[in-house]
């Protein structure tokens, strides 16, 4: 049986032949989707452009409102945290911490609790809070108001002025214990690795903040670590 012979293919689009010549290939002509306004692109991109819309839960049509649905949902958060709240939850927290580090310092608990990110991460947290509902107050404003006033140092007078308003109150009360639990948090670690008495040098940091600190190198001193 004689296997019939198939015909070489004709000259490419990339021949050295001219376009017109008989038996030249020429790439078909992209046709544009109907609405989709590129061309050449095939059903299943649209496909899949629409995939990603109903993924977010919108039409193709709806804009995304990103920063308004964030404000929306930090809105209740914001209503919901008080300057007096604050004031009593940052007692709440913060006093147990205080104990534990001055009456049970080699306690497992105890350390775990003063290394833990967890505690800092959520009065950080709670800071930003009040933050916000200052900055809705017009705190900057009323902050550069002071600066611009001052000649060349703010008037303490003025700064006094502004601690009257309860929320900025709270937040500088936060802000106060947030600093002076840090400095406690590193008396008592420094303590554990040097083996030194700490109690009463974080009690100091509790009430007086940089005193503590000064008590801690003192103590280290007498005891010669």
């Amino acid at each position: 049986m004689q296997i019939p012979r198939l015909a070489a293919p004709g000259p490419c689009a990339f021949s050295p032949l001219p376009r017109d010549a008989p038996g030249v290939c020429r790439p078909l002509p992209k046709t544009p989707l109907p609405g989709s306004g590129v061309a050449g692109n095939s059903g299943a991109s649209r496909a899949g452009r629409l995939g990603r819309w109903r993924g977010v839960g919108l039409s193709p049509g709806t804009r995304y409102r990103g920063p308004t649905s964030q404000a929306a949902f930090l809105a209740p958060m914001l209503q919901a945290v008080t300057p007096k709240l604050a004031f009593n939850a940052m007692a709440v927290v913060v006093l147990p911490l205080y104990t534990l580090m001055a009456a049970r310092p080699r306690s497992l608990m105890t350390r775990r609790l003063v290394q833990s990110p967890l505690i800092y991460v959520a009065l950080a947290a709670l800071y930003t809070i009040l933050l916000l509902q200052c900055a809705q107050d017009g705190l900057f404003a009323r902050v550069m108001d002071i600066l611009r006033a001052s000649s060349p140092l703010p008037d303490v007078s003025a700064l006094a002025h502004l601690l009257q308003d309860t929320s900025v109150t709270s937040l500088t009360w936060v802000h106060l214990l947030l600093m002076d639990l840090f400095m406690a948090r590193e008396v008592y670690l420094d303590g554990l690795r040097s083996s030194v008495t700490t109690a009463h040098s974080v009690i100091l940091c509790f009430m007086f903040g940089p005193t503590g600190i000064l008590s801690h190198m003192a103590t280290k001193r007498l005891q010669g670590s």
